[in-house]
């Protein structure tokens, strides 16, 4: 970067003996201009107002949504058969209900964990939910076995403020009104198109924005400063190999559509050395620098070599 800054601009005899030597490396590929509709989810959201009547409306229909259902912490002794089921129960007490599978390897001690009621067998559901902590069911038959289940917690449901999650309702709504929108939006498009609509009339017609680009270079295209979610091959195909007056088309893309109309075709051609200055000024600089730099650094190495202290 210091280099750079020091070093003069060529005189204009230069340059021009360097274009001429390599006129080749200036040229314009192929530049078009043309207009364009771009309609995506985000624009018209922008546009669409929630009220709070919805908003609350919205959050009454999903309360469930928002509710945290409760949990229970749940272990079970697990029997082959109901005789034993039936003497390990009148044994239970609050603190040896694991002691009483420890004291006998045909009864296996499970923690379930914390589960959800929609979690557990149908057997154990209802049982399990109606119990307060650390007590215990009675005697269950499943088709794998006889249980005693046991809650030793209970976390309770928790339920979302609407304060909390109006936000994201707002935008559950915006969204949902947005593909509304769109979907209508779209399908006028077409049928203008059927119609033999041009852009600017459809654009006048359902008062959508228009945008230009006035001779945009084919290879310069994905540097451009078109839209990101434009600057991809859909739309680059549209540009560059539509002819002037094509029928117009809608493309389809996430989150949106766009139409097409190609306005002007230049054809690629070489560049004058005025159309060249530019390029060709930097060029010539950098060719200036690479050379200085080398000289400094083949000093540099003589010195080191001759064993100069630096």
């Amino acid at each position: 970067i210091f280099f750079r800054s020091k070093l003069d601009n060529p005189n204009k005899d230069i340059l021009e003996e360097y274009y001429n030597k390599n006129k080749e490396k200036y040229f314009f590929d192929e530049r078009r201009s043309f207009s364009y509709i771009y309609v995506n989810l985000d624009s018209l959201k922008k546009n669409i107002d929630v009220t709070e009547d919805e908003i609350l409306s919205a959050y009454e229909e999903q309360k469930e949504d928002f509710t945290t259902p409760e949990k229970r912490k749940v272990v079970q002794l697990f029997f082959n058969n109901e005789k034993l089921g039936n003497e390990s129960f009148k044994k239970i007490s609050k603190d040896n209900f694991k002691e009483i599978a420890e004291k006998n390897d045909d009864i296996s001690h499970i923690d379930l964990g914390l589960v959800e009621k929609q979690q557990l067998f149908d057997e154990f559901a209802d049982p399990v939910y109606s119990l307060k902590e650390n007590n215990h069911t009675n005697l269950i038959k499943s088709d794998i076995g006889w249980h005693i289940l046991k809650v030793t917690k209970i976390i309770e449901s928790k339920f979302k403020e609407l304060e909390k999650v109006k936000e994201q309702i707002k935008e559950e709504i915006s969204l949902n009104k947005a593909y509304d929108d769109f979907d209508l939006i779209i399908k006028d498009v077409e049928d203008e198109i059927s119609n033999g609509a041009r852009l600017e009339e459809i654009k006048n017609k359902l008062n959508l924005n228009i945008k230009k680009e006035k001779l945009l270079e084919k290879r310069f295209f994905y540097n451009s400063n078109l839209p990101d979610k434009i600057k991809i091959n859909s739309f680059f195909k549209e540009v560059y190999n539509r002819d002037l007056e094509s029928d117009l088309f809608v493309e389809e893309i996430e989150d949106g559509f766009f139409v097409i109309e190609v306005d002007e075709i230049i054809k690629g051609k070489k560049k004058t050395f005025d159309e060249s200055y530019n390029e060709v000024l930097i060029n010539v600089k950098e060719e200036d620098l690479d050379k200085k730099i080398k000289v400094l650094s083949k000093e540099f190495k003589e010195k080191f070599n001759e064993g100069e202290d630096f």
